[in-house]
């Protein structure tokens, strides 16, 4: 998803409208990546919930 982003972004367009297109083209994609990635986070939280995971990482304070 992220290269086909990539690929539209570097299409060269000329003309008003052919940029107003490519700029809604990226939008749309854009849209629909964010949507993809709060989906993810979602399941995430829903199955660290169901299951009960718990992060053991520790942070260490001695820097």
């Amino acid at each position: 998803m992220c290269h086909q982003l990539k690929l539209k972004l570097k299409t060269t367009v000329s003309g008003k409208n052919a940029t107003f297109a490519k700029v809604d083209t990226v939008i749309c994609e854009t849209r629909d990546l964010m949507n993809a990635v709060t989906r993810l986070c979602t399941n995430v939280f829903v199955c660290q919930s169901k299951y009960n995971i718990v992060d053991y990482r520790t942070v260490s304070s001695n820097n």
